[in-house]
Order: C-alpha cells, then sequence, then structure tokens
C-alpha cells in the first residue's frame, strides 16, 4: 500500500501487483476466522488502494499458488513438482477436475496454479503496453494465455 502511494506521490504512471486468485471471491468480512485471512485481507487493501492511485495505470494478476524453482541456502526446491501435477488433474481430469472445483477455496487455489515464469511473461508484457482505461486484472487463465 505504501509503495503504491509513495509511486502516485513521485509520478510514476503505472503500476504492478501480484495478488491472489482468492480476492474478490471471499467475503472476508463474513469468513474472518479463513486460514490466511490476512493474507487475503492485505491483498484486498493493496488492490483497492493501487486502484484508486492508479485508476488507469495498473496491472493486477491474480494467480493461485506460483510454481517453479525456487533458490533456497540448501539448494533449489522444486515447486514445479507439487504445483504442476496438481494444476494438471485440478483443471484437465475430467469429472475429478470438477470435483476439485467444486471444494469450497480449495477448487479456486488449485484451479488458479500458475508457473512463475507465467506470471512474470504476463506482468512484463501488461506493464510495457500503454495504459488501458480503467486499468487491468488478470485471472490465472488470463495469464496462463497471456505466456
Amino acid at each position: 500500500i505504501e509503495a503504491a502511494r509513495t509511486a502516485a506521490d513521485v509520478g510514476v504512471s503505472r503500476f504492478g501487483f501480484i495478488s491472489s486468485a482468492q480476492v474478490g471471491r471471499i467475503d472476508l468480512e463474513k469468513h474472518k476466522r479463513l486460514p490466511l485471512y490476512g493474507y487475503f485481507k492485505g491483498k484486498t487493501r493493496a488492490e483497492d488502494e493501487i486502484q484508486k492511485k492508479f485508476p488507469d495505470g495498473h496491472v493486477i494478476l491474480r494467480p493461485g499458488f506460483i510454481y517453479g524453482s525456487k533458490v533456497t541456502p540448501f539448494g533449489p526446491l522444486p515447486l514445479n513438482l507439487v504445483g504442476a501435477p496438481i494444476d494438471f488433474v485440478s483443471r484437465q481430469m475430467g469429472p475429478i477436475s470438477s470435483l476439485i472445483q467444486s471444494l469450497p477455496f480449495v477448487g479456486t487455489e488449485c484451479t488458479s496454479m500458475v508457473p512463475v515464469t507465467s506470471v512474470a511473461e504476463s506482468m512484463i508484457s501488461q506493464i510495457t503496453k500503454p495504459a488501458p482505461k480503467g486499468g487491468k486484472i488478470l485471472t490465472a487463465e488470463d495469464i496462463r494465455i497471456q505466456s
């Protein structure tokens, strides 16, 4: 939130933000005991401030779990070995995928998994284009299409 305010104050014209697939899908006021409530509340507040400060210059990506290889002090952690199979099963296995998609909270997270490279490519692609009127919010599916 402070980054968006500071950027607007110094005249930055575009602002990109990686949010969450859950933003706008969950009534946070009814689900204050939800795991990660604070995380989703923070993402929602940040989106609101970014849209206020950059009404025509925002790019907000809403992926679920972002997977790829993560560098750690102990070596790479291959999150893609978990993320890619779950992504496949939750979106491309017919009745099994339908069952997963119907699960509250979990279904959205599983069907919104995106490789880190797709997130990076999508943000760079969108933030370097001329700003559309009203800014831009991309879902996980939009992110997959962009990359």
